[in-house]
């Protein structure tokens, strides 16, 4: 099961809009500003959007990349996904876009990119906080052309990352008839209910580190 680890959502008070297609916008985060620290193998996506105009369904890109020295988003996708506005609401909602594997890095930056294929005037709104942001692991930007970037410090877009812990498959292993074996998965009883462990975590000199 994924895991909200990186987000802002709240004070969201005005709305980025897509009118033409030639309009990218983009929320840089920190993994461990508001999420734990560690590495996360990102599943899915989610920002606050409302669909509007009279053509949809439109196609909907999210796109994670790199940051630059200047935290501008630079180079080649890291992460993508897209959706449709089919479902979509015609009020605020968190919509969810499902990203290709790509392990995000503890206390790393990254940039978060969401465009659409249509110029449909105002196909797709997207609510930030662009009075009072207090996001600190990065800011809002936008684009014309999706490679050259104006950073906005003044502004937040909300939005979640969902992952999971990686699984390499050898971050623990238990001893089995004097042979030690790879811990792929682990139960424990409670109250005579075996429950499925999602992670397990040891202290190592005072710094509790994920080891399953």
């Amino acid at each position: 099961m994924a895991t909200k680890y990186e987000y802002y959502t709240t004070g969201g008070d005005s709305l980025l809009y897509y009118n033409s297609s030639n309009k990218w916008y983009c929320q840089t985060f920190t993994i461990g500003t508001t999420g734990t620290d560690e590495d996360q193998s990102i599943s899915y996506i989610k920002v606050n959007v409302v669909k509007g105009g009279p053509s949809h369904p439109v196609n909907v890109y999210a796109t994670i990349k790199a940051v630059d020295g200047d935290g501008k988003p630079t180079g080649s996708a890291l992460s993508s996904g897209s959706t449709t506005t089919s479902d979509w609401s015609y009020t605020l909602t968190y919509e969810t876009i499902n990203m290709s594997a790509y392990t995000l890095v503890e206390s790393t930056q990254y940039a978060l990119i969401i465009n659409i294929e249509s110029s449909n005037m105002a196909a797709v709104q997207m609510q930030k906080d662009g009075s009072s942001p207090s996001y600190t692991g990065g800011s809002a930007g936008s684009s014309t052309d999706g490679s050259s970037w104006t950073m906005d410090t003044s502004s937040d877009v909300l939005f979640e990352i969902w992952g999971n812990i990686p699984s390499t498959g050898t971050n623990m292993k238990i001893n089995i008839g004097d042979t030690f074996k790879d811990v792929d998965s682990m139960q424990i009883n409670i109250g005579d209910v075996w429950k499925d462990v999602i992670s397990v975590q040891q202290n190592i000199g005072d710094v509790w580190k994920t080891v399953f």
